[in-house]
């Protein structure tokens, strides 16, 4: 499975369906709903330059792999379970 693929699997039934939610009631705005939901165990979330650019990280993971510590990360296996950091993403939109 690749990297892509992984990250997919690791959201789609977790954080997504949360995101999701948060976005359609502050009125699909990113900028309302960093506003309110950007600062929580599992995301930090803020706005750079309103209506353009965020940053987002993941400070969290929440990944089924990493919880029953069967992680990997770009499909090599390591001797310790990986700890799954999502890091910080700019997005621009």
């Amino acid at each position: 499975m690749n990297y892509r693929d992984k990250a997919i699997h690791c959201v789609k039934d977790t954080i997504l369906p949360m995101q999701k939610k948060q976005f359609e009631e502050c009125g699909r705005c990113l900028d309302e709903q960093y506003k309110r939901y950007g600062n929580t165990e599992w995301l930090s979330a803020k706005t750079i330059e309103e209506g353009h650019v965020y940053e987002i990280g993941y400070p969290a993971c929440v990944c089924p792999d990493v919880a029953s510590g069967n992680g990997n990360r770009f499909g090599r296996r390591r001797k310790m379970p990986f700890q799954g950091n999502c890091g910080v993403r700019h997005t621009q939109i």
